[in-house]
């Protein structure tokens, strides 16, 4: 169980050099509301550090996250946990009508403080041109990330599609003015789940590159 326990102490030594707050998610590949070596030491290492499981907040939104229909197996090893419970509003396990893995998708609602970086007029401006490291990318998380946050743009583009089919020639021209919120919702969740999930380099910063 030493990989159990490195794994632990690598993440705490994380949240060491990021003080102000703890959101850890994930998969832990442990059911932690059973007892076994593995359950054991991770509810030790929440114990220690005051971490709280956010699904037992809200206990109407508990639900397996793991779920094999042909193999009849289903558990719960999917979690986020936190050290300030009270800063999360809200926790929730997707069952999307398309998902081509048996793990759900899971997430949060938090409340969060940002502080502004302080003005950076007087240094230079240099022009850089970031790429995107496909090559190094977590393309699973990519592709959860994406579905999870287009689902609700889908359904407002299938909305979209019935009225524009009711509307006049003249009013449709007026109409399409709408769709360009939609583009913009489109490429913000594309850019947000690129900034999550995959790196980035400057252009010609690495000449082997």
């Amino acid at each position: 169980m030493y990989i159990v326990e490195d794994v632990l102490e690598d993440i705490w030594s994380w949240r060491l050099k990021y003080p102000e707050c703890a959101l850890i998610g994930g998969d832990f590949n442990s059911d932690l509301d059973k007892q076994n070596e593995v359950s054991s030491i991770i509810k030790g290492f929440l114990y220690t550090h005051q971490l709280i499981r956010c699904d037992l907040q809200f206990p109407n939104r508990q639900r397996h996250t793991y779920v094999n229909e042909a193999l009849g197996h289903s558990s719960q090893i999917y979690y986020f946990v936190c050290d300030s419970i009270n800063d999360i509003t809200d926790f929730c396990v997707f069952e999307p009508n398309l998902n081509l893995s048996d793990h759900l998708p899971l997430a949060v609602h938090c409340n969060c403080e940002y502080k502004l970086a302080s003005s950076a007029s007087n240094a230079p401006q240099v022009s850089k041109v970031k790429q995107l490291r496909w090559d190094y990318a977590d393309l699973l998380s990519y592709y959860n990330t994406t579905m999870l946050l287009l689902y609700p743009l889908h359904d407002e583009l299938v909305e979209v599609e019935k009225n524009f089919t009711m509307l006049s020639d003249d009013d449709r021209q007026n109409f399409t003015d709408g769709l360009y919120s939609k583009v913009g919702k489109l490429v913000d969740v594309l850019k947000h789940s690129a900034e999550l999930h995959i790196p980035t380099h400057y252009k010609k910063f690495y000449k082997f590159w």
